[in-house]
């Protein structure tokens, strides 16, 4: 576990459980009372739940308490919150004066009948009401309904590659190993376990068989245990058809203006088989603890049953503490040499190469993220394995809405020199509009045979990704502008001559995979406010040239 949050447990205890972690079987982890719990330790909304507060300000003669529910949103049943705005949304808040007790001190809070997670930060006012705060270096304290308080999400590492192993990773209320039992039935059998005491858990779930089903439930020290949750693992070589979705742009803030809960559950309604779920970034709202509790409860159940392949966004990148980013705390990768969040995971007979256009200062040639990239479609090509290539990250090279300006394009399109007839499909996102261009050759040539494919005369397809949770865009490059030209790029929308505007809506994409075949459709599934269920808008199927 790469997290440094675990002061809550002292020195002492935590050596204890490094050595009792050295055996193997050892599957222990005695509870150590941290700076802060709450109780009861299991509650249920509309209890009245006794916060305990014995961190680094005990000392003090007085001691404030703030705390939010959910993702420091309004929650029915309390009439006033105070708020403030951060880095683009309301956080809502309420405050009160904790009463010491000689230990430390504590606090009684009403759990509203709708909360699903209640956040803690302490604070002390001196004489020129100035604060202090003990707010975790920005992370906060939580407390859970439903457990655990953040996951359990899956991905994959160095050490965890598919198919035969992954990550499993949760967030619990209370600094404990964590604990995760698996197996290839509901009788589970397996069980792996942090080494340290923490909040954030990354456990390794491996020996898994390729193409199974795997069964697994993570659980704490104090008596919390999740449901029963399953995934299936990759084939290694596929003799039935695969397949894998695509996501961009939940950005919610749990203020009811968006829509990411919604768009996740139409999406796992209509798919629960996935091999993995790409995320071509801007997961969450703003960097704030409470809007990542929004994106990772929005896409529990989606999350837990695919493993998750995340991009970086602009909304994503702003660290809450130190050098240490949201990502490095909630999303382990596999190691790569540039900078930024790049990385690599081959499944089955794809390999997904991710890049992160938030260091865009990589991408043109010779920079670190192309260099990197076209020594990945190097040893592709030299291996001839795997038949799929697969690249994505966040800001689209071919763009036809106005938000993404042709200057941003162009800064970022170099990579692309190296990806003809190595790369199949470039997935973004960014604009909140969804596009799939023609088949294109470098720098925005049309390709002279009209097909995707490998071929010399074929062109790399690049799809821009539906928003899945905030704002679709609608607006697209004047058709009188000096840049009119990039609508000859669309395959989709079709757009007439005199449209400035397209149809748009929240969605997300699946590709599936078969052989030599591949297809590719675009769902949408409405507004905010006014979902219907996935329709297709786009579909394209063809064979892979060589």
């Amino acid at each position: 576990d790469d997290d440094d949050d675990d002061s809550a447990v002292d020195d002492d205890d935590s050596a204890d459980d490094d050595d009792d972690s050295a055996d193997d079987d050892d599957t222990s982890d005695p509870y150590v009372e941290p700076d802060v719990f709450v109780e009861p330790q299991q509650f249920e909304p509309g209890d009245t739940i006794t916060v305990h507060y014995r961190g680094e300000l005990a000392a003090k003669e007085a001691v404030g308490i703030r705390y939010g529910f959910d993702g420091y949103n309004t929650i029915d049943g309390i009439e006033e919150f105070d708020s403030e705005y951060v880095d683009g949304a309301n956080r809502y808040f309420l405050e009160g004066e904790m009463v010491g007790n000689g230990k430390g001190f504590t606090f009684d809070l009403d759990v509203p009948l709708v909360a699903q997670a209640v956040h803690l930060t302490f604070f002390v006012t001196d004489e020129d009401e100035d604060r202090t705060w003990d707010d975790r270096d920005g992370l906060g304290y939580h407390q859970q309904v439903q457990f655990p308080y953040i996951g359990p999400l899956l991905t994959f590492t160095d050490e965890a590659a598919p198919p035969s192993a992954v990550v499993v990773t949760f967030e619990t209320s209370m600094p404990c190993r964590g604990r995760v039992e698996y197996g290839t039935t509901e009788a589970l059998g397996q069980i792996a376990m942090g080494d340290e005491a923490d909040y954030i858990h990354h456990a390794l779930l491996d020996g898994l068989p390729a193409d199974s089903d795997v069964y697994y439930r993570v659980s704490d020290n104090v008596g919390h245990t999740s449901e029963i949750f399953r995934f299936r693992t990759a084939p290694e070589t596929p003799t039935e058809p695969w397949r894998f979705a695509m996501l961009s742009d939940a950005q919610d803030h749990g203020d009811g203006l968006q829509a990411w809960g919604g768009v996740a559950a139409a999406l796992l309604a209509g798919y629960e088989d996935l091999t993995a779920v790409l995320f071509t970034g801007d997961l969450a709202g703003t960097d704030e603890a409470g809007e990542w509790w929004v994106f990772f409860d929005g896409g529990r159940e989606l999350f837990a049953g695919a493993p998750l392949l995340p991009a970086m966004g602009n909304h994503d990148n702003r660290a809450a503490t130190g050098e240490t980013t949201t990502f490095d705390r909630y999303l382990p990768r596999p190691a790569a040499t540039p900078e930024g969040f790049v990385y690599r995971v081959d499944l089955a007979d794809a390999a997904f190469l991710t890049l992160d256009s938030e260091e865009d200062e990589g991408f043109a040639e010779g920079e670190d993220q192309q260099v990197w990239i076209e020594g990945q479609l190097d040893a592709i090509e030299a291996a001839d394995s795997p038949a799929w290539v697969f690249v994505q990250w966040h800001v689209p090279t071919y763009d036809a809405g106005t938000r993404t300006s042709i200057w941003s394009q162009e800064e970022l399109r170099p990579v692309t020199g190296t990806f003809g007839g190595r790369v199949d499909w470039v997935f973004s996102g960014h604009e909140h509009l969804a596009q799939r261009m023609l088949p294109l050759q470098y720098d925005a040539v049309l390709a002279p045979s009209g097909d995707y494919g490998r071929g010399e005369a074929d062109g790399v397809g690049y799809l821009v990704l539906p928003p899945a949770g905030t704002s679709p865009r609608t607006l697209l490059e004047a058709t009188d502008g000096e840049e009119a030209f990039v609508r000859d790029w669309l395959a989709f929308p079709e757009v007439a001559d005199e449209d400035s505007t397209t149809d748009s809506e929240l969605g997300f994409a699946i590709v599936t995979l078969d052989g030599e075949e591949i297809t590719i459709q675009l769902y949408g599934v409405g507004q905010i406010g006014s979902l219907v269920s996935p329709q297709v808008r786009d579909s394209v199927t063809y064979t892979r040239g060589q």
